[in-house]
Formats: structure tokens, sequence, C-alpha cells
């Protein structure tokens, strides 16, 4: 009797000692049928795959790399905590997912760095998906872990956004040519060590870039690919790079596509600066599905590698001419979108839903995000206004004067 007591007492100590660290021992319920990581996995090749017997992505590429991305952290965040690769589902509990919260916030320099809030609560976003889809696969009631750690989306205090004026600027750049060395400069810079290294880094880079495009080709692109983002009203650099022949009609000055984040369709007027910028693009032996822009190939299978090559070398060259304007944010691609919901709004007055409905937000607090500084002038002019006309009303002498003088207030 009394050794089973203290077999008892041991297991007590031990489940208290388990629920204080906010997991159950490691060792128990660790089959592999109830591995979160596996399910996971199994469930992230099937969505991706599959769906409704054909080969159409069930979720975006973009939201299944953010999951394994966030799957990732959390697997090294549980082998550093209990050495072990083994998550059961049982064990994903609000207080694991409060540590690995602060986990991601800290710093760890052989792991990765502080990441920010919007970053966190993304990663939290993906995992509660597919916890979801975990609990619905194994028929497990949910706990609910995701309800203590923060998954929303906190205000960037950066702005991202140009002013007109600096987008004035970005409109009238022109790429600056390179200097042509003279020809005795140029053989006795080939002859030293570090003119063959300098060749042999730029062949490097020609050869490691999207398509072996060089840097000015790239930055000629990447400012005109801007420039058109912003004629039609912040359209992505998806959308752009996706465009064929057939949805741009220069002579009824009309663009027709779809969107390639949600598949719905719109329509924007080209602007004569927008043509001048097209008509360098499009050709007469371009055939109505082909790419106006050269750098998708086309291929399905290669298409998502090609775009995130392309928007890396854009937003490269973006930050150089950035640099020479010397403009006071980092020029990427989306800083077009962002500037022109500003502008729209800020100088031209704009209605929010009309920004709301260029941008394709399903909601006008999305669009708010984008409006990065409020406009007090507007206010303040919106305030005089007001005074103003209630001012007006107020001096009319009308029958409530002479009620007020008939019978005066009364003080208690």
């Amino acid at each position: 009797m009394g050794k089973s007591k203290k077999k008892w007492g041991a297991q007590a100590k031990g489940k208290a000692a388990d629920r204080l660290d906010g997991v159950n021992c490691t060792a128990r319920n660790t089959s592999g049928n109830n591995d979160f990581f596996a399910l996971c996995e199994g469930m992230m090749h099937w969505r991706v795959h599959v769906r409704s017997g054909n080969n159409a992505p069930c979720c975006g590429v973009k939201t299944a790399i953010n999951r394994r991305t966030a799957l990732n952290h959390l697997r090294n965040f549980v082998r550093l905590q209990w050495g072990t690769g083994i998550l059961p589902v049982g064990q994903v509990t609000p207080r694991l997912m409060q540590q690995f919260e602060a986990y991601l916030l800290t710093a760890r320099p052989a792991l990765h760095p502080a990441l920010s809030q919007n970053s966190v609560a993304l990663y939290m976003r993906s995992l509660s998906a597919l916890y979801t889809l975990a609990c619905s696969q194994q028929h497990i009631k949910g706990r609910q872990p995701f309800a203590a750690v923060f998954t929303g989306n906190t205000v960037s205090k950066k702005g991202r956004s140009l002013t007109e004026e600096e987008m004035a600027m970005v409109v009238a750049y022109q790429p600056k040519p390179r200097k042509r060395q003279p020809a005795h400069a140029a053989r006795a810079l080939a002859e030293t060590g570090r003119g063959r290294a300098r060749a042999d880094s730029c062949q490097e880079q020609a050869a490691t870039s999207p398509q072996g495009k060089s840097r000015k080709h790239w930055e000629q692109l990447a400012h005109h690919l801007f420039l058109l983002s912003f004629y039609f009203c912040g359209m992505p650099l998806a959308d752009l790079l996706h465009l064929r022949r057939h949805q741009v009609d220069l002579e009824l000055k009309r663009l027709v596509y779809q969107r390639h984040k949600t598949g719905e369709g719109t329509q924007l007027a080209i602007c004569p600066e927008a043509q001048k910028i097209l008509q360098l693009y499009i050709k007469k032996e371009m055939r109505p599905d082909e790419y106006v822009f050269p750098v998708l190939t086309g291929s399905c299978g290669d298409s998502f590698s090609q775009y995130q090559a392309a928007m890396s070398a854009c937003n490269r060259a973006l930050h150089r001419i950035g640099a020479r304007l010397r403009l006071h944010i980092r020029l990427t691609t989306y800083v077009a979108r962002h500037s022109w919901a500003n502008i729209a709004c800020h100088n031209y007055h704009i209605h929010t839903s009309v920004i709301s409905l260029a941008l394709a937000h399903k909601s006008e607090k999305t669009t708010h995000h984008y409006l990065d500084r409020a406009d007090y002038a507007d206010l303040r002019q919106a305030q005089s206004l007001f005074m103003d006309g209630f001012r007006k009303k107020c001096g009319k002498k009308s029958h409530l004067h002479e009620r007020c003088k008939k019978y005066p207030p009364i003080y208690i």
C-alpha cells in the first residue's frame, strides 16, 4: 500500500512540475499520428497541391510559405525547450503559445533576430489555422490556445509613403549613364588584380541576377513599374508582372484585368503618362496571351520564384534610386501603392471608399492602415466651417430667443 502511495505521489509531483512549465510530460502521447508537426506537414502538402480533384492550390503559395516558416520557428522553440522535435496536439496550450510569442520577440543570435509584432502575429495566425485543421482532422475539441496571444495588426509608425513633391522627383528621375573610362585607363585597371576581381564580380552578378539582366536594365524596369503602379491607383507589382497583352487596350485607353490575389475583375483608365511607358514594352508581334513585361516566362511551376526574384531585383534598384534622390524613406515597389492612397486622400480629398475600391480592400479598416498620417489641416478647416455656420445660426433671432426672454432659465 505504501509503495503505491509513493508511486502516486511521485507521479503527482511530476505532473505538477510539468504544469508549471505549461506543458505535460513530453514522453507521453508522442505517437506519430498525434504529432502536431507531422499533421501540419501532411495537411500543407495536401492543401497546396490538391483541391476538388484538380491541381489548383487550396491556399496561396505565399500563405503556405508563411505557415511553413511559422512551423519551423515553433519546431526550433520546442527543440530548444525540451530537446525533441515532437509536439503532441494536446500539448499546444495557451501557456506554450505565450512562451513562444516571447521567444519570437526576443533576439536569438544563433536562430533569428528579434521579430516585429506584426511578423509574430502573422505566424500566430498561420499556426492557429493549422491547429484548427489538425483538431478537425483528429476529431479533437479545440481549446483555443491562441486566445492569449496577439493575432491582429498594429499600425506601423514609420511612414511608407512619399509626399507629392517627392513623387514628382521620382517621376522626373532619369537613370544616370555610367561614365566610360578611357581606353588606356581601362587597360591599366584590367592588368591589376583589383581590376580582374571587379570584372569577375560583375560577371558573377550578371549571371546570378534574374534572367541574367544587367543592373541598368533592372533600374529602368523598376522605375517604369513604380510609376505604372502609381498611375494605376496603387496597382500591386504582382498584377503588373502578370499583365498580358490582350488585357491592355491602347486604342480605347482601357486596362481590363483580374487581380492576381483575389481573382476579382477591375477596369482602369490608361492615362497618357502610363501609355507612353506601355508603348515601350508592347510590340506589334506580341501574342495576345504574352506577358507585357519581360520578366515571367509563363511556366506555372516557376512563376512564383520568378516573381520573388524580380521583386527583389526591383526593390534593390529602387533603393538605389531613392538614395540618389535622398528620399526620407527606403523606396520599394509597395511605396507607390501607399503614396497613391495618401496623396489621393490628403491632397485631392478622394473618399476612403473609392480608395478602398482601388486598392481592392474588403474593409475600409485596411485602407486606414495605408493612410499613415492624419491631415490636421483638413480637420481645422472643417472645424472652422462648422463654427462659422453654427455662429450664424446662433446670431439669428427666432422664436427660441423670444421664449428664453419670456421664460428665463431656472437655476437650481
